[in-house]
């Protein structure tokens, strides 16, 4: 879990970088930011909600999972939507080149 997290930060954040124009990242950045520290401060009440309510760490693991599955659905989202529009996430930063 830990390593597929290290993984998503790495490939996340120059996206944000390179998916909004230079005088809106740092509200790009503001924002993944907010929305990240919200994922961190629910995901830990919503384990022990289900943890509490079913008695049980395989539903746990079933949240995980669940989780991961629309993480895996939105990249595919995301993938299809940036091919859609013209590919910025896949290619070189503008502000490298």
């Amino acid at each position: 879990l830990g390593l597929a997290y290290t993984i998503f930060a790495t490939v996340i954040w120059p996206c944000v970088g390179t998916s909004v124009g230079e005088d809106q990242r740092g509200m790009a950045y503001g924002t993944a930011t907010a929305v990240q520290n919200l994922g961190l401060f629910l995901t830990p009440l919503a384990v022990a909600t289900v943890r509490a309510e079913t008695g049980s760490f395989a539903a746990v693991v079933w949240l995980f999972l669940g989780i991961a599955v629309v993480g895996l659905f939105s990249s595919f989202g995301l993938l299809a939507y940036d091919r859609a529009t013209g590919s910025r996430l896949g290619g070189a930063s503008s502000y490298l080149s």
